[in-house]
């Protein structure tokens, strides 16, 4: 044997195991992926338009179904909302005949990721049945679909994920906690005042704001009482000019007062009644109505002096 023949079988099966390896290279991960399912009722497909895809991308997932004729769909299956997708829409197009006289149905879903890595595309199962009874189930294989981030190693350093609520609590809290407290101090003290200034109105007399002055025909009045503010009202009678408190009016002030005037019937019987006031208001003696109305009586008719420049010096 020629010892240059080992080595020539050696370089051939090299040069092949080459060849066979650059026909079948591994499909790209951006290469569209399917997978199929026969039978003689029909077939199922499913097409995925690429193998790797963006957080940010969605995916057009197509779903084929075709059927001989006589043939119908009695069920059909495929959710990947199970796996971690987020179904945006579906849409079904009208059947249509093939030149080989096969019913062909397409469904469309349009889906997409939330987080990056490794996503599964289940498979898809149909049932076919036709007239005489036949039945065929039919199932595709499960695909694999990487989602990668759009942020890259270079990005996640320039711009960190921060978190939205603990940093910003602990920078902003403290500084606007003192106006918090005082803003809050302010508010109660503002409620505390309108309660005070609201329940001082209630509790105010309603169409007054002040006590009236006590009359002579208040028939409440008590002895004493009637007989302070008749003799004050007859001081201020015989002499107006004379700012005298009736706490201070004697009854020698009036009938001195009353003296210096003309003497007529009205003032004589004044004089009379001042010593049953007067005992009235210091020493507890009762006054009769009859005496009360008297003496109102006294007090009406009883005028004032006329105010003159002599009488005033």
């Amino acid at each position: 044997m020629n010892p240059r023949h080992p080595i020539v079988l050696v370089i051939a099966v090299l040069a092949l195991s080459a060849c066979q390896r650059h026909e079948n290279p591994p499909p790209p991960l951006d290469a569209a992926i399917s997978s199929r399912s026969d039978s003689a009722l029909g077939s199922l497909h499913i097409v995925i338009p690429s193998g790797e895809m963006r957080t940010v991308d969605t995916i057009d997932v197509s779903i084929t179904i075709s059927t001989a004729p006589g043939v119908v769909i009695t069920s059909f299956a495929f959710n990947p909302a199970a796996h971690g997708w987020t179904i945006l829409h579906e849409t079904s197009q009208p059947p249509t005949m093939s030149q080989t006289s096969m019913l062909v149905e397409q469904r469309l879903l349009t889906i997409e990721p939330f987080l990056p890595g490794d996503y599964e595309i289940p498979s898809v199962t149909a049932v076919l049945r036709s007239r005489d009874g036949t039945s065929a189930s039919l199932e595709t294989s499960p695909q694999t679909v990487r989602v990668v981030s759009v942020l890259t190693e270079a990005d996640k350093d320039l711009a960190p994920v921060r978190p939205l609520l603990d940093e910003p609590r602990q920078a902003v809290l403290p500084s606007i906690l003192p106006t918090l407290i005082w803003g809050g101090t302010l508010l109660a003290i503002v409620i505390v005042a309108a309660f005070v200034l609201v329940l001082r109105a209630h509790k105010r007399p309603k169409g007054a704001t002040a006590a009236k002055p006590r009359s002579l025909y208040d028939d409440t009045l008590s002895d004493p009482e009637f007989a302070r503010i008749a003799l004050g009202l007859i001081a201020s009678k015989i002499h107006p000019l004379e700012q005298v408190s009736c706490d201070a009016i004697t009854t020698e002030d009036i009938i001195r007062a009353i003296n210096r005037r003309d003497s007529n019937p009205v003032t004589s019987q004044l004089v009379g009644l001042l010593h049953k006031l007067d005992a009235a208001q210091y020493s507890g003696d009762s006054l009769s109505k009859e005496q009360r109305a008297t003496i109102r009586s006294a007090i009406e008719q009883l005028h004032s002096p006329p105010h003159t420049p002599e009488a005033a010096a």
